[in-house]
């Protein structure tokens, strides 16, 4: 299906030749989606389903030129109806970080409550240091731009026992100086510091298993026992050798969990 665009950078994605399909919401990120990203992470799936990768935040500045005001729940909300409109049912859906809590949202929506979900590296709501986290980041991009924003990131998605980080990577640059870069970072930092489904987390149905890194810096044993407390039937599982980005810090682990996770879902 063609999703067109005013600019080089697109909000939607469709790989995979399987004949269930998983809907993908993707992590914040300045950036826009890439295949040749995705492909990598889910080239060891190809088989077992087709993807299709919505970025919904990169499709609202685009829509606005700008900043746009959204929360994680209206996020959901957009998906949705997008969804409704194209006519798709996803057979799976597969939320990383920013898209783990609009996955969240999203499951308990008309239609999407018997859908599995699987999230990684997500949250249930900001608890009081993960709103210092991201409103530091956000002063960061605010004064800085998109570049800080990225360098901010690195100590929060490196393993533990990669501290300390006491100087800037040589691999992080100026930032693409695109404004829908610093618009889609200062739109979506706003709505994940004030993200809390714990309510609706409440009323999930569906199959979920949630994966973390063992040695995160920014998710612990406690933002999993909000999971486990009030999504009984969901596993949670921790990742070892492996921080935010589990997919690429322990690819094996990781793969084996999803594939059992689908192997039990939608082949």
């Amino acid at each position: 299906m063609p999703y067109t665009t005013s600019t080089l950078r697109p909000w939607c994605l469709e790989m995979g030749e399987g004949q269930k399909l998983t809907l993908i919401l993707p992590r914040m990120d300045t950036e826009a989606i890439t295949t040749q990203e995705w492909e990598a992470t889910l080239r060891p799936f190809w088989k077992e389903s087709r993807f299709l990768i919505l970025d919904m935040p990169e499709k609202l500045v685009q829509e606005n030129n700008g900043p746009v005001e959204f929360t994680v729940r209206e996020l959901a909300v957009f998906v949705h109806q997008f969804l409704k409109e194209q006519g798709l049912q996803p057979d799976l859906i597969w939320g990383f970080s920013l898209g783990g809590m609009i996955a969240q949202e999203l499951s308990v929506l008309p239609e999407m409550e018997q859908i599995p979900v699987l999230l990684v590296s997500t949250n249930a709501f900001a608890d009081t240091t993960l709103r210092a986290v991201f409103s530091s980041w956000s002063l960061m991009t605010h004064a800085f731009g998109e570049a800080a924003f990225q360098t901010s990131l690195i100590p929060w998605i490196a393993q533990a026992g990669q501290l300390p980080i006491l100087q800037n990577p040589t691999e992080v640059g100026a930032g693409s100086g695109d404004p829908l870069a610093l618009a889609k970072a200062t739109s979506s930092l706003k709505a994940v510091a004030l993200h809390d489904a714990r309510e609706r987390l409440s009323r999930v149905k569906a199959p979920m298993m949630v994966l973390f890194g063992a040695e995160s810096v920014l998710l612990h044993e406690e933002h999993a026992k909000v999971f486990r407390e009030l999504v009984p039937h969901a596993e949670v599982l921790f990742v070892e050798g492996a921080g935010m980005r589990i997919m690429g810090d322990n690819p094996e682990v990781a793969i084996s969990h999803v594939k059992t996770f689908y192997g039990a879902r939608i082949v």
